[in-house]
């Protein structure tokens, strides 16, 4: 997880106002280095309402990796994808024990980058 990458981060940080542009990988706060040959994948997922049961959990996820910026190794990633998934769900009053979740793909917009380290 790279984005937010200063910790703790807050809801309004993950916020983006009408209109805003939000520059992500400012080389002077976030450096990325490739440890290793082979493909990876970058995905973006905006969403038209907070993303706030995900931020909590990667922030308490950076609080005990003692990681204060950068980002975040999702070592056992089911709790942070489901807690995105009630989200990013129409119905966001739902547990994450709960197996099937209604995504309006109306309220959300996500972008695929497929990259190679040669």
């Amino acid at each position: 997880m790279v984005f937010p990458y200063q910790w703790p981060a807050t809801e309004e940080s993950t916020l983006i106002a009408p209109k805003e542009t939000r520059t992500i990988g400012d080389p002077q706060q976030l450096k990325l280095k490739a440890i290793d040959k082979g493909t990876g994948e970058v995905l973006v997922i905006v969403s038209r309402s907070p993303l706030k049961k995900a931020v909590k959990t990667l922030v308490a996820l950076a609080a005990e990796l003692n990681r204060s910026s950068g980002p975040v190794e999702l070592g056992e990633p089911v709790e942070v994808i489901g807690d995105l998934l009630d989200d990013l769900s129409s119905d966001r009053s739902s547990t994450s024990a709960t197996t099937e979740k209604e995504v309006k793909v109306s309220e959300i917009a996500t972008l695929s980058i497929p990259f190679e380290v040669v």
